[in-house]
């Protein structure tokens, strides 16, 4: 089960490149690659939970997603599905800097390729 960290300097005003990271709803628009499908359940305050099918390195899972936006961070924890127990946290620092920190629960799942596919991901939504 792969465990890493990826940055990518997105060189933009770092809200706007906050807005474009915590707007999960729109990855797939922006990366369907990744993220073919995802609807939201419900949403309240800075929390809300979607359903979601999400291709990373080479998987694709069916998850329920909880995604808690805080002051320039968005945390993302599979409740439920295949990944269940993965944890994915971005963090925008400095100049439009983006940081993913990632615990992907997937038994299957290799380090390399999932790494590769976040930092692609990073590139494509921010």
């Amino acid at each position: 089960m792969p465990r890493f960290s990826v940055s990518y300097d997105a060189g933009g005003d770092p809200e706007a490149v906050f807005a474009s990271i915590s707007d999960y709803a729109g990855f797939p628009d922006a990366a369907p690659e990744f993220f073919p499908y995802v609807r939201r359940l419900s949403s309240r305050g800075g929390t809300s939970v979607a359903e979601e099918r999400v291709r990373i390195g080479g998987r694709e899972m069916h998850v329920t997603a909880k995604h808690v936006i805080g002051e320039m961070s968005h945390e993302i924890y599979f409740v439920g599905g295949d990944a269940r127990g993965t944890r994915i946290t971005m963090r925008v620092t400095g100049a439009g800097v983006v940081e993913m920190d990632a615990d992907i629960r997937h038994r299957l799942m290799r380090a390399g390729p999932a790494r590769r596919d976040c930092l692609r991901l990073l590139e494509l939504v921010s």
